[in-house]
């Protein structure tokens, strides 16, 4: 299992008791639950945990034939009743899915080819390139060898009892199921891939005239916001726009294709109200074209191999790979929290088991207490990300950066243009032969761009009321005195909420008219609920500046955003 998540927090409307002190909006486990968590024992071995009998291969072209959109198909064959056997003998209901049905056969093919499992890396491509909504499925089969004059209702007569009983285990109830058999030379293999999807999508529609795929679906599981990335040629990645007119869990979003992609990976990840981590929900590949094959499989590591066998030592070696990828990106590079690296490190080997064994609650306190950075010194944290997954098959920092890059939310984590610091924890395993990093990064408010915050929360205003069938806003210009009071929050001179008041009454004096306001705190301008009342007016004069505090007690700052109108 694996971590990519990117902090949301949805933003909150601000008391305005003048002198009353900003609350924090991104909650955070205190540094002192973190150490209980790692020392209520050793960290698990990370071995026993991996699977094994895997395989990696340079190279895999599809034969399958996709079927986005995870329609049902009918049973065809001698081993489909196979499936329903098992599942009756398991006491289970399943649905069969075309698109599984393609990751299974691709399995199955290269089951029989090498006598060995595809990586989690070559899984994720099939899953991408079959077009099912999973992220991630389970899988049981059987392998040997087969007279090449035997047919498969023989192969069914002879051994179906044992067939019937290698596909059970990993029946489940209400799951969709796929069913593949696959023959190469005198090898065969029957394979069975299960999965319970988080989100159901329509088949992605080639891009519009501006060059943006429309993703349609509805989420299977309660969330308050949906979150969605899409890769842009090599290094690039952007965040897909959600429409703000649709409730969840209905949604639709416009994904932009980058000029020069074929096809793009698109993650969509869901956030909760008052919760920072994200949850991976699903993936789409999206296409230029309803015809645009799908490129083969074909990874490569990022620079020359660099094996780790000493935890101590991956740290130095991740940020030179990184900050070569962000140099070949336009991007500045980014230096080594030293601090909280020393933390991460002791963390790491916790967070990357309790991701293999799926225990949800350390996860969630060992992710969120080093996205915290408590430790990270050099100015006042307005976002941070984590990544961390295991690579089995090699101990190298030059694959797990490319495995990482290859997904929008390990690119979107490691690439952002405004990270500045990272912080790396490193477990080596050796049997079966793996590597396992969290890395953190980091960005600062000092080196925001806070009139460039203003104008983008502005356009977020006129993007929203545009999809509601409303007039744009008209743009307040000056405002120096709404400016003026927010630079003192942000100097540490002035609780916001005292500042909003002053900024209120002093701009109302000055234009010699009555003007009202809303404050916001929020981690995110682009995420969160707008205010009712930006929304709830036919004719709208909207002035914004944004500034940033740091409530006593948090581990990061927070935007401030003052909003100011005409009274009615």
């Amino acid at each position: 299992m694996a971590l990519a998540s990117t902090a949301c927090g949805a933003a909150q409307r601000a008391e305005t008791h003048a002198g009353s002190p900003s609350r924090p909006v991104a909650q955070f486990p205190e540094q002192a639950r973190v150490t209980q968590v790692v020392e209520a024992g050793p960290p698990p071995a990370l071995g026993p945990l991996l699977p094994r009998g895997e395989l990696h291969v340079d190279r895999w072209e599809m034969q399958a034939e996709p079927a986005p959109g995870d329609p049902a198909y009918e049973p065809e064959g001698p081993f489909e009743p196979l499936l329903d056997a098992a599942a009756s003998q398991r006491g289970v209901s399943v649905t069969r899915s075309a698109s599984l049905r393609c990751v299974a056969q691709e399995m199955a093919r290269f089951y029989a080819m090498h006598e060995a499992l595809p990586t989690e890396r070559l899984s994720r491509y099939l899953l991408a390139a079959c077009g099912t909504n999973a992220i991630s499925v389970g899988r049981a089969g059987s392998r040997g060898e087969l007279d090449p004059r035997a047919t498969p209702e023989m192969l069914v007569r002879e051994a179906g009892d044992s067939l019937r009983d290698a596909l059970a285990p990993v029946l489940i109830d209400g799951a969709q199921v796929g069913l593949g058999f696959a023959r190469e030379g005198a090898n065969v293999s029957l394979m069975v891939v299960v999965a319970e999807p988080s989100v159901r999508l329509e088949p992605p529609a080639p891009p519009d005239a501006a060059g943006d795929v429309i993703v349609r679906g509805q989420l299977v599981a309660r969330a308050d916001g949906l979150l969605a990335l899409v890769n842009q040629g090599e290094h690039g990645v952007a965040r897909c726009r959600v429409n703000p007119t649709l409730a969840l869990p209905a949604f639709e979003l416009r994904c932009p294709l980058a000029e020069g992609d074929d096809t793009a990976i698109a993650h969509l990840a869901t956030f909760s109200v008052g919760r920072v981590l994200t949850r991976h929900v699903g993936t789409a590949l999206l296409r230029r074209a309803s015809d645009t094959p799908v490129p083969p499989y074909a990874p490569t590591p990022v620079g020359e191999p660099s094996p780790i066998t000493a935890p101590d030592s991956a740290a130095a070696t991740f940020v030179e790979r990184l900050n070569a990828v962000r140099a070949a990106a336009g991007l500045a590079p980014v230096e080594l929290a030293a601090e909280q690296t020393r933390t991460q490190q002791v963390v790491a080997p916790h967070l990357l088991g309790a991701l293999l064994q799926d225990e949800q609650d350390s996860q969630d306190t060992l992710a969120l207490g080093l996205m915290a950075g408590w430790d990270v010194r050099g100015g006042t944290i307005r976002w941070a990300d984590i990544v961390g997954h295991t690579v089995v098959g090699n101990r190298d920092v030059a694959w797990w950066l490319s495995d990482a890059l290859e997904q929008p939310g390990s690119r979107y984590v490691l690439l952002r243009d405004d990270v500045r610091q990272v912080a790396v924890g490193a477990t080596p395993v050796a049997d079966p032969e793996a590597l396992g990093l969290v890395v953190s990064t980091y960005a600062f408010f000092e080196d925001s761009d806070f009139d460039a915050a203003a104008s983008r929360f502005f356009d977020r205003v006129t993007d929203a009321r545009v999809a509601a069938g409303l007039p744009p806003p008209r743009r307040v210009g000056g405002l120096e005195r709404v400016w003026a009071e927010v630079r003192t929050v942000s100097a540490g001179r002035s609780h916001a909420n005292a500042a909003f008041q002053r900024a209120l009454n002093g701009e109302s004096q000055a234009q010699r008219r009555s003007l009202q306001g809303v404050m916001l705190e929020t981690v995110d301008l682009d995420l969160g609920d707008l205010p009712e009342v930006i929304m709830a007016r036919r004719d709208l004069a909207l002035g914004v500046a944004v500034g940033y505090t740091r409530a006593p007690g948090a581990a990061w700052g927070q935007y401030v955003v003052f909003l100011v109108f005409p009274a009615s």
